[in-house]
């Protein structure tokens, strides 16, 4: 099995010493075999035998590295520009910001209701109906900072018709069995701090972490979900979690999905622009069973079980799917022809497109630049939506192919996004300014493009970079 990677290599990223853009889908050299890899910016985090390998620009330069240590294959990492997030061999998750730290979280109330299996009513539990407290009234807000949390004014409570359950922030923890010092929010509007004892509990063991530089979410083995240090109050047991620059999406294990956050791009997926403190569901996926999320800086994507995609969002770069308004999205960049300077093009695919949009130019003028091989594909749908979406405030089906197609793996970069299809073929939309579309060229499109036929068994999405595992040592164009 070989690597492929393209887009942005200003950082030596994917290759030291090789050219800034990688419009095609270039060979990664490491000396051990690449299983997978969590891409960031300015650099990514490579899972080799011998552990995770960091390629690309690092604050820390040397120091930095020593101070990492070999961070174990088999960790699951995640990593942002600013931050990895990583779960060790014994379960606990831990952050790197300028050297490691053990996240301590809140253990879930033993007293409370167990995680049950409908999603209305546990929204319902996020609005603390039918509760009463004995002593404070406290109220929970999401924030998508890791250590700040607030609480909604009082003047808010009052609005409700329904009394409130009491919930703690851990601000400062040392261990579960030590004493703790939490914050509560009492009904005088003032802070209290008090000093409880914490009982001793079993460890908690996670198994999904996802980072941004303003974000953390969790799950454990049990399916609870923690934001930050804190578990968030839902029945539902999670399956997995995702996080975009403003906004966090969550699916349940029951195969519904949820979102809070900033929903201005429509990344919510509710039907407004709106913000949301709270987990609500995407009503709109009712009764569809999804299996997998995913979501750039400002859009969603959700696979059901079936094959069919939908997306939400922010669409300024085609990262949808579904044609843009270009005209609005000009730069400095596009005055500039961009020469290929991929050291080998293995990318054939790239250079067959390359060579039909010439012919096509020289008949059809400029619009050529956005026209792909794909397109003549007889698997694209010849009655599919073709209208200019720029904001996508609710779920839609991705309907850029036929019924009889079915997707099979989505991941998304910051404004691009990968499509696997069930035949074994590779896709590509969205932002291409910097080559991560792997087409052989930084021209905009304003459709899903075909990346290769077959050859690929696995890829990989983040910042403006794209990464293809192959299931031989040369892709099938």
């Amino acid at each position: 099995m070989s690597v492929l990677a393209c887009g942005l290599n200003t950082s030596g990223q994917v290759m030291k010493a090789g050219p800034g853009i990688l419009c095609c889908p270039s060979p990664v050299a490491f000396p051990s075999a690449v299983t997978t890899a969590s891409v960031a910016f300015s650099h990514i985090l490579w899972r080799t035998d011998a552990g995770w390998q960091w390629t690309g620009y690092d604050s820390g330069g040397s120091q930095g590295s020593q101070a990492r240590g070999v961070i174990k294959s088999s960790w699951k990492v995640c990593v942002c520009e600013n931050r990895i997030a990583a779960i060790n061999d014994d379960g606990s998750v831990l952050v790197w910001e300028k050297q490691w730290k053990t996240l301590h979280f809140q253990k879930r109330n033993p007293d409370s209701e167990t995680l049950g299996k409908n999603l209305s009513q546990d929204i319902d539990s996020t609005n603390y109906k039918g509760k009463e407290s004995t002593n404070i009234d406290t109220s929970m807000k999401f924030h998508l900072e890791q250590r700040e949390y607030e609480s909604t004014k009082r003047k808010d409570l009052e609005n409700t018709s329904h009394d409130t359950v009491p919930y703690n922030h851990i601000t400062e923890t040392q261990t579960m069995n030590k004493r703790c010092k939490l914050e509560t929010f009492t009904k005088k509007d003032e802070w209290q701090v008090s000093n409880l004892s914490c009982p001793a509990t079993t460890k908690i063991t996670f198994a999904k972490v996802a980072v941004e530089d303003n974000s953390l979410l969790a799950v454990d083995t049990a399916g609870v979900m923690y934001c930050g240090s804190v578990p968030v109050p839902l029945r539902m047991k999670m399956k997995e979690v995702a996080v975009g620059k403003e906004h966090c999406m969550a699916l349940t294990a029951a195969g519904d999905v949820i979102t809070w956050g900033s929903g201005m791009r429509g990344q919510l997926g509710i039907g407004e622009l709106c913000q949301a403190e709270r987990p609500i569901p995407v009503e709109s996926l009712q009764g569809v069973p999804i299996t997998t999320i995913a979501c750039g800086a400002w859009h969603c994507t959700a696979l059901s079980e079936t094959g069919d995609l939908y997306v939400w969002g922010w669409n300024e770069s085609g990262q949808l799917g579904y044609p843009y308004n270009c005209e609005g999205s000009q730069s400095l960049f596009l005055f500039f022809e961009h020469a290929c300077q991929c050291p080998e093009r293995n990318h054939l695919e790239g250079e067959q497109l390359q060579e039909e949009n010439k012919d096509t130019e020289e008949s059809q003028g400029v619009q050529a630049e956005v026209r792909s091989k794909g397109m003549q594909d007889k698997r694209v749908n010849p009655k599919r939506r073709k209208e200019v979406i720029n904001v996508q405030a609710s779920p839609v089906l991705l309907d850029f192919w036929t019924e009889d197609v079915n997707i099979t793996n989505v991941q998304c970069g910051d404004r691009h996004t990968l499509y696997m299809l069930d035949d074994g073929s590779v896709w590509s939309a969205g932002m291409n300014r910097y080559g991560q579309l792997g087409l052989g060229h930084v021209r905009a499109v304003k459709e899903p493009c075909r990346v290769f036929r077959r050859g690929i068994s696995d890829m990989c999405a983040g910042g403006w970079n794209s990464i293809f595992f192959t299931t031989s040592e040369l892709p099938a164009s």
